[in-house]
């Protein structure tokens, strides 16, 4: 089964880092997830916000899946949308483990605390884009 990923890109120069601690799911200015993960994070956010929970799925990729589509968001959006991110995170950190074991479709038991780490980096591009005042890119590959 081949691998899909979920890929976020903060606005800004390309070498500069994302300003948030080092984790596997950040590079420079990308966050690259795998999808089956993302999928699991938004599945648990449908249950404590349904409309934000949609609104960050829809944030998730452009129309046509494009990488070099940009996301147009309203600031008002994105800030919304950080702070249910900051709850999503809250809430699965305190929550019992998303992948309680590894499957075919989900191979990977990473802890919650990993999954928060992902919040954290989409966060991280949403702030970018709100501080510079530009659009960021999302697309699945």
């Amino acid at each position: 089964m081949k691998r899909s990923w979920q890929i976020f890109v903060a606005p800004g120069q390309d070498t500069d880092t994302l300003p948030l601690e080092n984790s596997p799911w950040h590079d420079e200015r990308w966050v690259t997830l795998p999808k089956e993960h993302w999928d699991l994070i938004l599945d648990f956010g449908e249950h404590l916000d349904a409309n934000n929970t949609e609104r960050l799925r829809s944030f998730s990729c452009s129309e046509n899946n494009d990488p070099n589509d940009y996301i147009y968001a309203l600031p008002e959006e994105l800030e919304t949308l950080v702070k249910f991110i900051e709850n999503l995170a809250d809430q699965i950190s305190h929550s019992p483990p998303l992948v309680p074991e590894a499957t075919e479709e989900i191979p990977d038991e990473y802890v919650n605390e990993e999954h928060v780490r992902m919040l954290k980096a989409v966060a991280s591009v949403f702030r970018e884009s709100l501080r510079l005042h530009q659009h960021f890119r999302a697309w699945i590959e």
